[in-house]
């Protein structure tokens, strides 16, 4: 796969976790991401990138941990994820954890 497709699996990946994460319970403490919610993200996140796309479990597991400590450093709120107005700097998240 060249990289160019690369990224593109990749956004759409995001969005598919997106998805995902907004049908998931979202018991949060205040900084919206209690343990809960993150594994359950997690878990989520990386089913739909070993379905959705041509990732090894490897290289699901390091975008999926890599985007949710990008979201967590930004000060996403887990029930805030799916919101249009975060969607673009997500998507930016998902570009930059492919590229690491």
């Amino acid at each position: 796969m060249n990289r160019k497709n690369y990224i593109s699996e990749i956004k759409k990946l995001v969005f598919a976790s997106v998805v995902i994460l907004a049908f998931s319970s979202c018991e949060s403490d205040k900084s919206g991401w209690d343990k809960t919610t993150e594994t359950s993200f997690k878990i989520n996140c990386k089913k739909a990138m070993l379905a959705n796309s041509s990732m090894t479990d490897e290289q699901a597991g390091f975008m999926t941990d890599c985007l949710v400590e990008k979201i967590k450093q930004n000060n996403i709120k887990a029930v805030d994820v799916e919101k249009t107005e975060n969607q673009q700097l997500i998507l930016q998240f998902g570009k930059e954890c492919g590229e690491s």
